[in-house]
C-alpha cells in the first residue's frame, strides 16, 4: 500500500495548519484514508486512461513495504483532500498533450536528483 496525495492537496493542509486558530501543533501524516493504493491498482487507473500503452505486470518482484497510513488525526484539523489520483492522472496527461512536458527524464520529475542538484 502506498499513500497518495496531490500537491495542491498538501499546499491546502499547510494553509489550513498555518492558519488554524487554536492549533494543537501536532505531527501529522497529510493525505486521505481513501488515497492508499496499492500499485497494481495505480498501474491500473494510469492504463484506463492511456489504453493503448501496455502494462506491465512484475510478479517476481517481492515489494514488502507497505504504508498503509491514518490520517485520522487530519482530520481533527479539519482537513479533507479535494483532489484524486484520476485528478493527477488527467492534469499529466494534458501536459503531455499540449507538449507541457515532453519527457519525464528531466531531472526536476525526480525528488532526489532534483534536490542534489539544486543544493
Amino acid at each position: 500500500m502506498r499513500p497518495v496525495i496531490h500537491v495542491k492537496d498538501v499546499a491546502l493542509c499547510i494553509y489550513l495548519a498555518l492558519h488554524k486558530k487554536n492549533n494543537k501543533f501536532r505531527v501529522y501524516n497529510v493525505g486521505s484514508n481513501k488515497q492508499n493504493y496499492q500499485m497494481y491498482t495505480l498501474g491500473n487507473l494510469i492504463h484506463e486512461k492511456l489504453p493503448d500503452v501496455k502494462l506491465e505486470v512484475d510478479n517476481s518482484l517481492k515489494d514488502k513495504r507497505n504504508y498503509n497510513v491514518s490520517f485520522n488525526r487530519l482530520y481533527d484539523l479539519g482537513f479533507e483532500t479535494v483532489y484524486t489520483v484520476k485528478d493527477a492522472i488527467d492534469e499529466f496527461y494534458g501536459k503531455f498533450v499540449d507538449k507541457s512536458i515532453k519527457t519525464m527524464n528531466e531531472d526536476v520529475y525526480y525528488r532526489v536528483k532534483y534536490l542534489k542538484k539544486h543544493l
